[in-house]
């Protein structure tokens, strides 16, 4: 019988599926425990600097005063009918040193809480290239920095303290969603630009209300002390230390894309901030 060749056949190998490309990630944060362990020290450096300032602080106070319509007698009578002025009131005093402490512990309560009962969500957040928390800690703290800088020019109504203090927040609360619409730049490259200039302009209305406080002094004989003018310097070059970190964040510049170095520097540039101009007052109001 003729031999029959009979050949091997051997099973094909399983095509490997081409690779799926994975959705743009803006860094990992691998040491959690760390951020954690950074949060509450910089909640124990804030926490001791405002007692520290409250308790051999100076008495330097700033009166509160609210402004309203009232009438005129003197006027009224000279004129023959109800002449209307701004009368004011004197509502309370508050020392300097414990505004300076009480930034310092907005400060430090927002990193409290990033590290105990806002920890899940704020690393969850990281992992998506994004903080809240951090910003939001940020525009309360800030806030009650450019209060501070308002008491120290001059600038007492209660009304004005509290529109820089709102625009202020919102300029922080603005920032994340920034960083979230330039993320996507392709699906919202108009909003993203809108909330940027939002930001911005929230931030500088406060540097307005200081800025015309300054030009009235120098203008019509009044008088800025040297060392409120030596808090504007540093405030603002570490205020533009924060907003050039937020456009390297938000462009993904160098380091700047992975998002564990961007948390370090944002809590290196909270406490010196912070730090710098609550001492700035307290060496004043001694």
């Amino acid at each position: 019988m003729a031999a029959v060749d009979t050949a091997t056949v051997m099973p094909e190998a399983p095509k490997s599926a081409a690779p799926v490309a994975s959705p743009p990630t803006f860094g990992v944060v691998p040491e959690p425990m760390r951020l954690r362990n950074m949060n509450l020290w910089l909640a124990l450096a804030f926490g001791v600097q405002a007692v520290a300032i409250v308790l051999f602080g100076g008495s330097k106070a700033a009166p509160i005063l609210v402004n309203y319509l009232a009438p005129d007698q003197l006027a009224s009578e000279v004129n023959g009918h109800q002449v209307l002025g701004v009368a004011t009131r004197h509502i309370a005093d508050v020392r300097f040193t414990m505004v300076a402490a009480g930034f310092l512990a907005l400060f430090g309560l927002g990193c409290l809480a990033l590290a105990t009962v806002g920890r899940a969500q704020y690393e969850a957040r990281l992992q998506k290239g994004s903080n809240v928390g951090r910003w939001l800690a940020f525009g309360l703290g800030a806030a009650g920095m450019v209060v501070a800088l308002a008491l120290e020019s001059g600038v007492y109504s209660l009304a004005t303290l509290i529109l820089v203090f709102v625009s202020m927040l919102i300029a922080g609360a603005l920032e994340p969603l920034a960083e979230k619409f330039k993320a996507t730049p392709a699906k919202t490259p108009l909003l993203g630009h809108a909330v940027c200039a939002g930001a911005v302009v929230a931030g500088l209305l406060p540097w307005v209300v200081l800025a015309l406080g300054a030009a009235g002094a120098l203008l019509w004989g009044g008088k800025i002390p040297g060392n409120v003018y030596a808090m504007y310097g540093t405030t603002l070059v570490l205020f533009g230390c924060w907003a050039l970190a937020a456009h390297f964040r938000v462009t993904r510049r160098g380091k700047w894309a992975d998002t564990l170095y961007a948390e370090k520097m944002y809590m290196f540039l909270t406490l010196a901030t912070a730090t710098v101009l609550a001492w700035q007052i307290f060496a004043g109001a001694i």
